[in-house]
C-alpha cells in the first residue's frame, strides 16, 4: 500500500514537471494603446519597390511587399503605401538603383530607412514520385504521386536616409517539394499497371505565366514560398536594428521581467543580450571613442506578457549579477 502511494506521488510530480516544462509559451498581442506608446521609440521605414523582373512567374511583387510589410511592422513604424504613392506620383522618381535618389525620397516621406528589392518565384514541371517495398511478411506496399519544386528568392536592400548608405543587403530563399495526387497500392500488379498509365500534364504556360492567372493551388504554393523566404530575414533584421530595454522586476532566481514585448517584435525563444563595456579608447585616425561591447549574459525570452513586457530566463548565476535597470538588447540570435 505504501509503495503504491509513493509511486502515485512520483507519477504526480513527474507529470507536473512535464506540464511545466512542456507548457506553450505565452504570447500576448500588443494593444492599440501599447503600439501608440512605443511609436516614438521605433524607427520609420518605407517599402518603396519590389521588382519581379526576370521571374518566371510575374505579378508577385504585391505579395512580396505585403509579406515584407507584415514582417517589418513588428519592428518598425511602417509608412503607408498611400503616402508613398503620392510622393512618387508628385516627384516622378524612376531609378530605384540610385541610393542618393532613394535617400531623398525617404526624407520627403519622413522615413529613417527605405527598402527596395527583387523577387523571383518558380514552379518546376511535374515529376513522378514512386516508391515500393515489401515488409518482413512479404506484403507489398507501393505509392505513386506527382510532385513539383516550388522556390522563391527575395533580395532586399535598406538605405539609411540620413547618410544615403546601403546598410543592409541580403538575399533569402525558400524551396520545397509539393506532392499531389498520391495513390497507394497493396497489390504489385496494380502498382506496375498504374506506372504504365500515369501521365503528367506539362502546362508550362500556367507555371511560368501571370501569378494572378495561375490555378489557386499553384498560386497558394507561390505565396507560401514567398512568406517563408521573407520570414528568414527576421533574425538578420533584429541584429541589424536592435532595441534596448531594461530589467524592471525579478520574477524568480532564474527569471526577470524586461520592458520589451510584442510591440517591439519580441517573441518567445528570442535571445536578449546584456553587454559589458570596457574603458573607451580613442582612435588616433578618426578621433572617435572606441567602446568595445562584449556580450556577457544571454537571456532567453520565455513568455511575452504584453506589448511592452516579457519574461526572460537565464542561469541563476547570471541572474544574480543583474540589477534593476540593467540594460538588455534584442540583438541576440534566436534559438
Amino acid at each position: 500500500m505504501f509503495k503504491n502511494i509513493v509511486t502515485l506521488m512520483l507519477v504526480g510530480v513527474i507529470a507536473a514537471l512535464c506540464l511545466a516544462g512542456c507548457a506553450t509559451p505565452q504570447y500576448i498581442q500588443p494593444s492599440i494603446e501599447e503600439l501608440q506608446a512605443v511609436m516614438p521609440y521605433k524607427k520609420k521605414i518605407a517599402v518603396l519597390e519590389i521588382s519581379d523582373n526576370g521571374s518566371p512567374i510575374k505579378g508577385i511583387s504585391e505579395n512580396v511587399a505585403s509579406s515584407l510589410e507584415s514582417l517589418l511592422s513588428r519592428q518598425f513604424n511602417l509608412i503607408e503605401r498611400r503616402a508613398i504613392a503620392e510622393v512618387l506620383a508628385e516627384r516622378q522618381f524612376i531609378s530605384y538603383e540610385d541610393a542618393a535618389n532613394m535617400a531623398q525620397l525617404g526624407k520627403l516621406l519622413g522615413a529613417d530607412y527605405v527598402v527596395f528589392g527583387h523577387a523571383v518565384s518558380s514552379i518546376s514541371k511535374p515529376e513522378i514520385d514512386k516508391s515500393s517495398r515489401r515488409n518482413k511478411k512479404g506484403e507489398f506496399y507501393g505509392s505513386i504521386a506527382k510532385k513539383n519544386w516550388v522556390q522563391s528568392d527575395v533580395s532586399l536592400k535598406i538605405i539609411d536616409v540620413s547618410s544615403g548608405l546601403v546598410i543592409f543587403a541580403q538575399k533569402r530563399s525558400c524551396s520545397f517539394w509539393h506532392k499531389f495526387d498520391n495513390i497507394t497500392f497493396n497489390d504489385e500488379h496494380a502498382y506496375m499497371a498504374a506506372l504504365k498509365t500515369t501521365y503528367l500534364i506539362d502546362n508550362l504556360k500556367e507555371l511560368k505565366g501571370d501569378f494572378r492567372r495561375m490555378k489557386q493551388e499553384n498560386s497558394g504554393l507561390v505565396v507560401q514560398s514567398i512568406d517563408c523566404a521573407v520570414k528568414y530575414f527576421r533574425d538578420a533584421l533584429i541584429k541589424q536594428f536592435p532595441y534596448t530595454g531594461e530589467i524592471i522586476e525579478w520574477i524568480s532566481e532564474t527569471e526577470v521581467m524586461v520592458n520589451l514585448g510584442s510591440a517591439y517584435g519580441v517573441r518567445p525563444g528570442d535571445k536578449l543580450v546584456v553587454y559589458s563595456e570596457e574603458a573607451p579608447k580613442i582612435d588616433p585616425r578618426t578621433g572617435l571613442a572606441i567602446v568595445q561591447r562584449i556580450p556577457s549574459i544571454i537571456l532567453t525570452v520565455k513568455d511575452v506578457t504584453s506589448g511592452i513586457s516579457c519574461i526572460a530566463k537565464g542561469r541563476a548565476a547570471d541572474i544574480q549579477q543583474l540589477k534593476l535597470g540593467s540594460v538588455v538588447n534584442t540583438s541576440g540570435a534566436r534559438k
